[in-house]
């Protein structure tokens, strides 16, 4: 309701006022969201990513030593198949967003990915100092050691 009111609003303007002050103030509406969500959400962006592939082991794996993100195994089953699969769920920061497309890409090039936008995330590596994860096989190494 509110943005067709404003799309309306908007031709009205532009009929009586020409297209230049629309054009401004399209532009100040965008800025004033932008500094909005900055003031919201601040700028460490997160991001959630959801994959599901034929290769979840190894794309954990690599994700938790690359990365040092943790990585949360849902169990799910195709709408269409009904085969059971796992599906990885990860928290990242945007910067590190990149990094984990490398290694879908690299390891499942037909993964199914999502990614959404996260706003409030707690917990280790985030609101709490970042620790260096090690899969447990590696704790598992060490302590025969």
């Amino acid at each position: 309701m509110n943005s067709s009111f404003n799309v309306i609003l908007m031709l009205v303007a532009m009929i009586f006022l020409g297209i230049e002050p629309v054009l401004y103030t399209m532009v100040m509406f965008f800025v004033s969201f932008k500094a909005t969500n900055f003031f919201m959400v601040g700028f460490d962006y997160k991001k959630t990513v959801m994959i599901v592939s034929i290769h979840p082991e190894v794309i954990a794996k690599r994700i938790m030593k690359e990365v040092n993100r943790g990585i949360t195994i849902l169990h799910g089953e195709g709408g269409f198949t009904h085969n059971q699969q796992q599906i990885l769920m990860v928290v990242v920061k945007l910067t590190q967003l990149a990094h984990i497309y490398k290694i879908i890409e690299e390891e499942d090039p037909m993964a199914f990915v999502t990614v959404q936008d996260t706003n409030d995330v707690f917990g280790r590596g985030f609101t709490e100092p970042d620790l260096v994860l090690e899969p447990p096989e590696e704790k598992e190494a060490k302590s025969e050691e």
